[in-house]
């Protein structure tokens, strides 16, 4: 799917938005890809205007699967699937059109939010709050030994998750 000036009026964008547009993407009058466009707001942590977009545009079945570390010196927006073999550790936000998965911890400086749900081997430790789609589930400590199930399969965050379905929550003070 492609993003230009006519789509986002269309869908009634701010001015901020269509001005901030038009200064990265001037010479590409056609259109720039979705997920390019999800890309740029990521590098520069325009959280609310992702949020936005992703819920004009809509999902994606794109999967964006990493064997290893996932590690992000901004946010991370993805319209589809985020799958991570280990760990995710991201300065910002996560937000992902359908779901975010991580065989190890999730880690963000803002909020985890999936349109689906949050799945972590071990912890999800959030800035900001944590996320999963109506009448889907937030799912901590898959990888973590029922006997440790209090030490290592925690969502921290700012405020509790109201689907949390397997682990433990604490609340993130800072």
């Amino acid at each position: 799917m492609k993003i230009n000036i006519s789509w986002l009026r269309e869908r009634k964008a701010c001015i901020e938005g269509i001005n901030w547009f038009l200064e990265k993407y001037s010479e590409q009058l056609e259109g720039v890809e979705y997920q390019s466009v999800l890309d740029a707001l990521a590098r520069e942590n325009k959280s609310e205007w992702a949020g936005w977009l992703m819920t004009k545009a809509g999902s994606t079945n794109e999967v964006l699967e990493i064997e290893g570390d996932l590690v992000c010196e901004h946010s991370l927006f993805f319209a589809g699937f985020i799958k991570v073999s280990k760990n995710i550790s991201v300065v910002g936000d996560v937000k992902a059109g359908w779901s975010v998965t991580a065989g190890g911890d999730v880690k963000a400086g803002g909020d985890v939010k999936a349109g689906v749900d949050v799945t972590a081997g071990g912890d999800v430790k959030a800035g900001g709050s944590v996320k999963a789609g109506w009448d889907y589930g937030i799912y901590v400590g898959l990888s973590v030994k029922v006997s440790l199930k209090s030490q290592y399969a925690i969502v921290c965050s700012k405020i509790k998750p109201s689907n949390l379905l397997l682990g433990e929550w604490k609340e993130n003070k800072a």
